[in-house]
């Protein structure tokens, strides 16, 4: 027979893969390492170089991980990737430290200080005044700034809290402004002592003198309410802080007298809530047109400005009535801080913007040196009726929305803080001075309950930006790295629950949903095999050998290598080739096979007819067989 078609195979033994190896070095130098010259898999690792991954660690300075790929061949040979790479997983580390370093730096107190025994020996400047700090000015002829958080501790009925703002200018004092919260009738701290210095004092390093006044407060003499405070410096302009040791008195602080001082000056911070000079440049007391939004103003009630610039009560119009309990909250969104308080009397609709009349913070002042922002009554803008409790702050509360706006809640004003996560936002509106009326704060703080305490709303923005990957979290538990969302992350012992969300990478590399397992890579140590996709359900197997098929935890449905392939399932029907034939086998019997040029069969079975060449064995009509040419 005549030769119809012919070719030509060539085997070639090609070198097998044994494994991948990526190299890592840590350097504190930019400029990329050169990569390793090592030919042998047993060589030793060359300096810098190591193949185990370092840890990130901030305490080591700016440093710089570099990575390049070692192929591994089954002869004993290795080869190199062309080039050494940045790693950008650990860049991507230190951005994200540095970011949440930056946010949590900007929240602690350039320097703190707390001073215990507190009390005066007479009720007098000279013997209740205790120094704590001195202020050096950058210089003499320049205006320096200081802000303070001054906190009465104990005893417990005397506890208070000051923020306070001080300026100045060669021996003069030019203003100051604070808030104080009070929640006790109790005055802890009467006046801040502002002892100011001469060109002589400030030259000599003598400063001007920062202090405690407790002349004229509740009890300044009695040793059984002997203070105990803490004094944190926020911000300092133009001049350094120095927050001394142990406060002292004046008979006892250093360079006392004419040749290096100039006079005391006190600031009043008995009242609570606002307090500010008469010549501070503030808006403590500002008057000014505002245009009215869709909801109205109304008379004398807290009033917030809308996403359009235009301002309404914080209540509906159809519901105003006085200081009654039947107003509705006002639905539409308020931008976050600005508050204002309508001093304007009765009903003033002007709905839509279309009138203009005059709203302020207070309505009057008290004395020549201090202004004071005056108590305004609640009830008009809430249905607090008089449950309000006198010497503690008041908040709105409500929540932001997608568009950055703030939206009230169905009841929209509290006395007290959370102790646990609610989602919900606290605008800080002043100090309650009786059981209805509350003194307006200049600054409307908003606050939240974040990571287990009270912070600032942008402080919270601050620690979320500073988080891996947007609204990700970075977080190790156990020996694995898990990227999820907020509050949807593993255990305490690094295992998945019904509410994580996220990824895992580590032991495995794994995508999890709702504590469910939907894309998962991990080695298998009993037979040294890397899988990927469901455990439980359809998911591959590879190998240096090659790569297997499953649709569930044990049933392999194919496998390929370089000794041949296999698909369907080994325990049913199946077919195998091996590179010299392809066979059908049921379970582990052949039940047909192709080798060569020839087809073998054990068992065959033909229904109808069976042809060779030209000649053919087939069943007749009449059920006898019949052998003969092809029809």
């Amino acid at each position: 027979m005549a030769v119809k078609a012919s070719a030509e195979i060539t085997v070639r033994d090609e070198t097998d893969v044994l494994s991948l190896v990526p190299w890592y070095a840590l350097t504190q130098s930019a400029t990329a390492p050169t990569k390793p010259s090592t030919t042998q898999t047993s060589a030793a690792v060359p300096s810098p170089w190591t193949t185990a991954e370092p840890s990130f660690d901030p305490a080591g300075g700016t440093r710089y991980l570099y990575t390049c790929i070692q192929t591994r061949w089954k002869d004993g040979s290795c080869t190199w990737d062309n080039n050494v790479q940045l790693s950008s997983a650990y860049e991507q580390a230190k951005q994200a430290w540095n970011k949440a370093n930056a946010a949590y730096s900007a929240t602690q107190p350039i320097a703190s200080r707390t001073y215990t025994g507190i009390i005066g020996t007479a009720d007098n400047a000279e013997e209740a005044s205790f120094y704590f700090a001195k202020v050096h000015p950058d210089d003499y002829n320049g205006t320096w700034r200081v802000k303070l958080r001054i906190e009465v501790t104990a005893p417990a009925t005397y506890q208070e809290m000051i923020e306070i703002t001080i300026s100045g200018r060669v021996n003069a004092f030019m203003a100051y402004d604070s808030v104080v919260h009070r929640s006790t009738a109790a005055l802890a701290i009467y006046f801040i002592n502002l002892y100011r210095a001469k060109q002589a004092g400030i030259t000599a390093g003598k400063g001007h003198a920062l202090g405690f006044g407790l002349r004229a407060s509740t009890n300044p003499t009695n040793a059984t309410y002997a203070r105990t405070i803490t004094v944190d410096v926020l911000e300092q302009t133009n001049c350094t802080v120095q927050l001394l040791d142990t406060a002292v008195k004046y008979a006892n602080m250093d360079g006392t007298g004419t040749t290096n001082y100039e006079g005391l000056t006190e600031l009043g911070v008995a009242n609570n809530g606002q307090n500010a000079t008469n010549n501070s440049n503030t808006s403590y007391s500002q008057q000014s047109p505002v245009k009215a939004g869709a909801n109205g103003v109304w008379g004398y009630s807290l009033i917030m400005q809308a996403a359009d610039g235009r301002w309404n009560s914080i209540y509906t119009a159809s519901s105003w009535n006085g200081t009654g309990t039947g107003k509705s909250r006002y639905t539409g969104g308020f931008v976050l801080g600005r508050m204002l308080y309508s001093s304007g009397a009765g009903q003033q609709t002007s709905a839509s913007g279309t009138t203009s009349t005059y709203y302020r913070y207070n309505t009057d002042v008290t004395t020549s040196t201090t202004w004071d922002v005056y108590p305004f009554d609640m009830r008009y803008s809430t249905n607090c009726a008089q449950t309000l409790v006198a010497y503690k702050p008041v908040y709105l509360v409500g929540t932001v929305g997608s568009d950055g706006l703030f939206y009230l809640d169905s009841t929209w004003w509290t006395q007290a803080l959370p102790t646990s996560a609610n989602g919900k936002v606290y605008v800080y509106v002043g100090e309650s001075y009786s059981t209805y009326q509350v003194y307006l704060a200049s600054e409307h703080t908003a606050l939240v309950y974040h990571d287990g305490g009270i912070k600032t709303y942008q402080q919270m923005l601050s620690d979320e930006a500073a988080k891996v990957a947007g609204n990700y979290i970075v977080s190790t538990a156990s020996n694995d790295v898990w990227i999820h969302t907020e509050d949807h992350g593993p255990n305490a012992n690094g295992n998945a629950t019904a509410n994580t969300y996220g990824w895992r990478i580590g032991s495995v590399f794994e995508l999890v949903r709702a504590g469910l397992s939907y894309l998962k890579m991990w080695v298998d140590n009993s037979v040294a095999k890397v899988r990927v996709g469901l455990e439980t359900a359809g998911h591959s197997v590879f190998s240096p050998d090659g790569m297997e098929v499953f649709t569930d935890a044990d049933t392999s449905v194919a496998e390929f290598g370089a000794e041949g392939y296999r698909v369907g399932d080994e325990s049913a029907l199946h077919q195998v080739g091996d590179g010299t034939s392809l066979s059908f086998r049921n379970g582990s019997e052949t039940v047909a096979y192709v080798s060569t040029d020839k087809f073998y069969s054990v068992n065959s079975e033909v229904e109808d007819a069976f042809y060779i060449g030209d000649y053919s064995i087939r069943n007749a009509s009449d059920g006898k067989l019949v052998i003969g040419l092809r029809r």
